[in-house]
C-alpha cells in the first residue's frame, strides 16, 4: 500500500492493519511511503484489509479515518519439482520411493527405464540431446520397466508430494534407473499462459555402497563405505568409466586407480555382489565429455627475495639479497637448487608511476643465490616501487619472473620502537584495566588514543563438542575476532554489528610512557565476552605517527555455559535434544548451577527503520 507521504516508521504499529480472513504468518511492515503485508496466502480466496486512520506520517499527519482494502488471490501457477536434480541416492535405511512435489498438476506421468553403471555417459548425451531438441524427444538409454499415468491427490493450489514406488523396477531393491516424470496440468492448463509443462528426469540409485574419490595428477583414490553405517567396505571391485581402469579395496575400503591418458573417465563405479554403486565425477555439465584423467606437471622456481631496510630515500644505496629454488612436480618432486644452469637474473626498477629508472642483470650461484646493489636517483619519485625481477638462462620451469617492492620516502623510519600493552587478565564486567605505550627515546610525545568495542567469543578449553555464546553457522556471518565486525544475513544482505569507538588524548611521561585506565561496563548486554582494543598513535619529530594496539578480552561472567545438539536440522515437531555443560574459565565442569534454557525460533522484521532479528515461538525450560 502506497502513501503520499512518508511514514513514522518509529511509531507504526502492525495492529493498525486487520486482515480477514486471517493470514498466517503475516509480516506487516512500513518501509518509506508504504506497508508491505507477507504471508501464507490461500489461493482463491478475497481478503479484506482495514487500515486504521491512526497511521501517521513523518510529519505527525494521521490518515483520519479507516480505511478498507480488497485483495482477490488467484490460482498459484503450476509448479512441480523433485529433490536432488538429475542425480540421486536413495536413502538405503528407507523406501525404494521417488518423490515428486507438484501446484496444481492433476497428474503425472512416470516412465521407468532400468540402467546400469556403465550407461552413465549415454544419459549424459541424452541430457544433452534433449535440451537441444524441443519436438523430438530422444529416448533415455536403457530398457523400459514401466510407464503409468498417475493421479495426483492434492487440493487446489496447496504444494502436495507424489511418491512413485521403484521397487518394480529393482531387483531386492537394488538397481540404477532413469525416471522422467511428464506432468499434466489439466484444468490449471490456462495458467501455463501457453507454455509447456516442465519434463523432469533423473538418474536414481538404490545401493548400500558409499563412494568417495580424491585425484592428483596421476592417480584416483577411492573410498567405499556403507551408506547405513559408514563402515569400509573390504573386496569391492573399483572401474572407470567409460575409460576403464580396475581395483579392489582393501581392508580399510581404499583403492588406488591409475588415471587415464586423453579419455576422462566420467564416473566411478563401485560393485560387490549384486549391489553396485556410481560416483559420477559431476552431475550438473553434460554438454561435454569432462571427467578425471592424467594431468602433465611442471616443476616450478619459488623465489626468496629481501632488502636492506625497506624503505629508503632519494640518492640512497638500496642492496638486495635472494635465493631461488627449484620444486620438482610429481610424486618423487623435491625442493633442489639450481645447479648448473643457474643462468642470471635480469632486473629492472620502476618508480610509484611506472617509470622505468633503471635494469641490469647479476649472476646466480650454484645454490641459486644472488646479489645486487643500485643508487636510487635524486629525483626519483616518492611512493612504492617494484623491482621486477625475470631468471635467464635458467632451467625449464614455470614462475621464472618475480616482483619486489619497497618504499622511496623523504623520511626514514625512526630509531624508536612504539610499543602497547595491557594489565593482565583475566578482566570481568564491572572492572577496570591499564592500556599502557611505551616510545622508547620520546618524552613527552603527543599520544591519541583509539578505544574500540566489539563482540569477542570465548570457550573453556576442553568442551570442544559445546558452542558457548553465539553459534555462528558457515552459511552466513562473519569473523567475531579481529578489525572485522560480526554479520549476520537478514532478508535484504548481511546486517552489520556497530563498533562502539571512543577517542582519549595525553603525552608521554619523562620515560616515554603513557597510561590510561580503561573501565569495563558493569554488565554485558547480551551476556557475552567482549574485546576491548586500544590503539595508541605516538608522534614522533617529524610529524609522523607510529601506531601500537593492547587488546583485552572482557568476560561477562567467572562461569560460562554451553550447549549442544545430536544435530543440527529438525523437522517439524521433532523434539531436538539439548545438552548443556557449565564450566569456569579454566574448563573444570562446576557441579550444582541451575541452568534456564530458552528455545525460539528467530525472523527477520523491518522495525522503527531497521532490520531485527526476533524471537518467535518461544519455549522455556526452568528445572
Amino acid at each position: 500500500m502506497s502513501f503520499n507521504n512518508p511514514l513514522d516508521e518509529a511509531a507504526f504499529d502492525a495492529a493498525w492493519i486487520k486482515i480477514e480472513p486471517d493470514l498466517p504468518g503475516a509480516k506487516i511492515e512500513a518501509h518509506g511511503a508504504t506497508i508491505s503485508i507477507q504471508g501464507r496466502s490461500q489461493g482463491r480466496t478475497t481478503y479484506r484489509i482495514v487500515v486504521s486512520g491512526d497511521v501517521r506520517d513523518q510529519f505527525g499527519q494521521t490518515l483520519g479515518r479507516d480505511n478498507v482494502l480488497t485483495v482477490k488471490v488467484g490460482s498459484a501457477f503450476p509448479s512441480v519439482s523433485a529433490p536432488g536434480g538429475v542425480f540421486l541416492t536413495l536413502d538405503p535405511s528407507g523406501k525404494t520411493v521417488y518423490s515428486i512435489y507438484s501446484i496444481n498438476y492433476e497428474r503425472l506421468k512416470a516412465t521407468v527405464y532400468r540402467v546400469t553403471p556403465e550407461d552413465w555417459p549415454a544419459f549424459k548425451t541424452y541430457l544433452r540431446d534433449f535440451s537441444r531438441s524441443s519436438d523430438r524427444r530422444p529416448t533415455p538409454p536403457g530398457r523400459q520397466a514401466f510407464s503409468r499415468t498417475i493421479t495426483v491427490k492434492a487440493k487446489a493450489d496447496e504444494m502436495v508430494e507424489t511418491a512413485i514406488d521403484l521397487s518394480e523396477a529393482l531387483r531386492d531393491g537394488l538397481g540404477h534407473v532413469v525416471v522422467v516424470i511428464e506432468p499434466d496440468a489439466g484444468q490449471y492448463t490456462s495458467l501455463l499462459r501457453n507454455q509447456k509443462p516442465p519434463t523432469l528426469q533423473a538418474w536414481v540409485q538404490a545401493t548400500r555402497i558409499g563412494l568417495d574419490a580424491f585425484a592428483d595428477a596421476d592417480n584416483l583414490l577411492v573410498w567405499a563405505n556403507d551408506l547405513a553405517s559408514g563402515a569400509a567396505l573390504n573386496g569391492v571391485e573399483i572401474s572407470l568409466a567409460p575409460s576403464g581402469g580396475a581395483g579392489r579395496t582393501n581392508d580399510a575400503g581404499m583403492a588406488t586407480l591409475a588415471l587415464p591418458y586423453g579419455n576422462p573417465a566420467s564416473a566411478v563405479i563401485g560393485r560387490k555382489g549384486a549391489d553396485a554403486a556410481i560416483l559420477p565425477q559431476n552431475t550438473y555439465y553434460y554438454w561435454g565429455d569432462t571427467g578425471w584423467q592424467r594431468r602433465s606437471q611442471t616443476d616450478f622456481l619459488r623465489w626468496y627475495v629481501f632488502d636492506d631496510r625497506g624503505m629508503y630515500r632519494p640518492g640512497e644505496e638500496v642492496h638486495v639479497k635472494g635465493w631461488i629454488r627449484l620444486i620438482g612436480a610429481g610424486t618423487r618432486g623435491d625442493v633442489m637448487p639450481l645447479g648448473a644452469t643457474a643462468g642470471q637474473v635480469n632486473y629492472r626498477l620502476r618508480d610509484s608511476r611506472g617509470n622505468e629508472i633503471l635494469k641490469a642483470t647479476a649472476p646466480v650461484n650454484a645454490l641459486g643465490g644472488f646479489t645486487m646493489a643500485f643508487k636510487l636517483p635524486e629525483t626519483m619519485n616518492l611512493g612504492y616501487a617494484n623491482l621486477e625481477l625475470t631468471l635467464s638462462g635458467g632451467p625449464a620451469a614455470s614462475g621464472g619472473q618475480h616482483g619486489h617492492g619497497f618504499q622511496v620516502q623523504e623520511f626514514r623510519r625512526p630509531e624508536f620502537e612504539v610499543k602497547a600493552e595491557a594489565s593482565e587478565g583475566p578482566h570481568f564486567a564491572g572492572g577496570h584495566a591499564t592500556a599502557s605505550v611505551a616510545a622508547n627515546y620520546y618524552a613527552n610525545a603527543e599520544v591519541a588514543w583509539r578505544v574500540s568495542q566489539s563482540t569477542g567469543s570465548y570457550s573453556p578449553p576442553g568442551w570442544p563438542d559445546f558452542t558457548f555464546g553465539t553459534w555462528i553457522p558457515w552459511w552466513g556471518g562473519g569473523m567475531r575476532e579481529g578489525r572485522v565486525i560480526a554479520t549476520a544475513i537478514g532478508p535484504r544482505g548481511p546486517v552489520v554489528e556497530a563498533e562502539q569507538v571512543e577517542t582519549y588524548s595525553g603525552r608521554t611521561d619523562a620515560a616515554g610512557v603513557h597510561r590510561l585506565r580503561v573501565d569495563f561496563p558493569a554488565a554485558l548486554v547480551p551476556p557475552e565476552p567482549i574485546v576491548i582494543r586500544a590503539e595508541a598513535s605516538v608522534m614522533d619529530v617529524n610529524r609522523q605517527a607510529w601506531n601500537a594496539t593492547a587488546s583485552m578480552l572482557v568476560h561477562p561472567a567467572e562461569l560460562y555455559v554451553g550447549i549442544r545438539s545430536e544435530r543440527t536440522f529438525v523437522q517439524r515437531e521433532q523434539p531436538l535434544k539439548i545438552e548443556a555443560i557449565v564450566a569456569d574459565l579454566d574448563g573444570k565442569p562446576v557441579p550444582g548451577v541451575t541452568i534456564v534454557m530458552r528455545a525460539a525460533r528467530m525472523d527477520w522484521r523491518y522495525q522503527a527503520g531497521q532490520w531485527r532479528e526476533v524471537e518467535a515461538a518461544v519455549k522455556s525450560h526452568v528445572p
